[in-house]
């Protein structure tokens, strides 16, 4: 993907506020019209929004193991997980407060992405990090810099709403007038979507057209409630086979690698991928690829060990009769 030398498509961009109505009512058609590289299935854009838990390192065998469709993920932070060492760590500079310490990780890691600044214009209390515009601006120039050594990094993660492009538009203007040559120089944008199917392609398809030479990365998504399991369903199997055949989404993550009863009280636990025993949901059936792929609803991450343990019997019992057959000589 060729780097953008803009923090936009030019600095006097008018970014236009839009209302969670506006996108509501919105046509998912004409984001699907934007579609100009097609592509199909998952290949390398699912991922894990990991969240750390007493049941995370077992339920990690589940999400990791050799057949599944998960190829990345996140945790937040700039610090990766031993239990998901087979999945690409996408490491984030998730607020101001620890900035010197995040990026000194990412530079003593392998990592080729990097998210930055996790929902800047929501509150704390929210899971937002309040950052105004002006202040992301000014911290731009030490993020930057993690481009030089070959890091690809991402436009801020604002909410999927009007005041999110109310703060991107700040940040674009603080940095043209920071930056005069350059602006806020970034390679790719993130975006988060709670919400029906329509509402995201309609969200996704207004970044697109911001910024129509950079791939988008949809980094947080879901339906919370009072949506039921049948809506939750309805709208994934909507969204991921759109995100699948549309070419400049990159990427995407589902908040809900959770089990059931570990879901937060603002989504609730239609969203979750696990049930309370560790075993896939309908939804978690339907991330992982479905029975077709070997992830049948209650499939958990004891029957991914006892594999793995009837695999290595078999590969022990091989070596046996091999180092058998090489004594006997």
């Amino acid at each position: 993907m060729p780097r953008p030398r803009h923090s936009s498509p030019n600095p006097h961009l008018s970014l236009q506020p839009i209302s969670l109505l506006a996108l509501a009512l919105t046509s998912p058609a004409s984001a699907q019209q934007q579609n100009d590289t097609s592509s199909s299935g998952p290949g390398t854009k699912r991922g894990l929004s990991w969240i750390g838990t007493s049941h995370s390192d077992d339920d990690n065998l589940l999400f990791t193991s050799s057949a599944s469709p998960l190829t990345w993920y996140k945790t937040w932070s700039s610090w990766p997980i031993r239990s998901a060492r087979r999945l690409e760590f996408v490491p984030m500079i998730h607020s101001l407060e620890n900035i010197e310490q995040d990026l000194s990780n990412i530079r003593g890691g392998n990592a080729k992405y990097v998210l930055t600044f996790n929902e800047p214009d929501g509150n704390t209390d929210s899971g937002g990090t309040s950052i105004d515009a002006e202040g992301a601006a000014e911290a731009w120039a030490e993020i930057a810099k993690l481009r030089e050594d070959g890091h690809m990094i991402s436009l801020p993660a604002t909410t999927g709403s009007g005041p999110g492009f109310e703060w991107l538009e700040e940040f674009n203007e603080s940095c043209w007038q920071r930056y005069e040559e350059t602006g806020c120089e970034f390679d790719f944008v993130a975006a988060h979507w709670y919400g029906a199917f329509e509402g995201l392609a309609a969200w996704l398809g207004r970044l697109h057209e911001a910024w129509p030479d950079q791939k988008i990365w949809v980094t947080e998504m879901a339906l919370p409630q009072p949506a039921d399991e049948e809506e939750v369903l309805g709208m994934m199997n909507q969204s991921l086979r759109w995100m699948d055949e549309t070419g400049w989404v990159e990427r995407y993550a589902w908040f809900g690698a959770f089990r059931d009863d570990e879901a937060n009280s603002w989504t609730g636990d239609v969203v979750s991928l696990l049930d309370d025993d560790g075993g896939l949901t309908e939804l978690g059936s339907v991330y992982m690829g479905g029975e077709a792929e070997g992830f049948p609803v209650g499939k958990s991450e004891q029957g991914v060990a006892a594999g793995l343990k009837v695999q290595w019997s078999l590969v022990a019992a091989s070596l046996s009769v091999a180092m058998a057959g090489w004594f006997w000589r």
